[in-house]
């Protein structure tokens, strides 16, 4: 089994999709509907990477990413994911990589394998 992903999305289809896939791969997944949600999962779980959409009612990516900056290293990587993912976006938030929605979810998985502190199955 492989390390723990967050998954923070606010469409429930989306989220449903993206952890399936993850599942699939190894991986156990926690999700979120939001920012806020997302930081409060954080309390129990230490993810490996967090998924983070950008756009997002509650808390959107931006204003999790700012909090979760605060937080004690070591920290998840960030994979950043929006139809209007943008350079700017990826380096404001601290990103590893940004991916366009609709995500491919090969790239996703390549990009959860990359950068995950626990790339290989434990």
């Amino acid at each position: 089994m492989r390390g723990m992903v967050l998954v923070v999305d606010d469409d429930e289809g989306v989220r449903a999709v993206m952890a399936t896939a993850l599942e699939d791969d190894g991986w156990q997944v926690a999700t979120a509907e939001n920012g806020r949600r997302a930081l409060d999962s954080l309390q129990a779980w230490r993810p490996e990477a967090i998924i983070l959409d950008l756009r997002m009612p509650v808390m959107d990516g931006l204003t999790f990413a700012q909090r979760y900056r605060e937080f004690p290293e070591p920290r998840a990587p960030l994979i950043l994911i929006s139809a209007t993912v943008t350079r700017a976006a990826i380096v404001e938030t601290g990103a590893v990589t940004g991916l366009r929605k609709p995500i491919d979810l090969d790239v996703l998985l390549d990009a959860v394998r990359e950068h995950a502190d626990a790339g290989d199955p434990v």
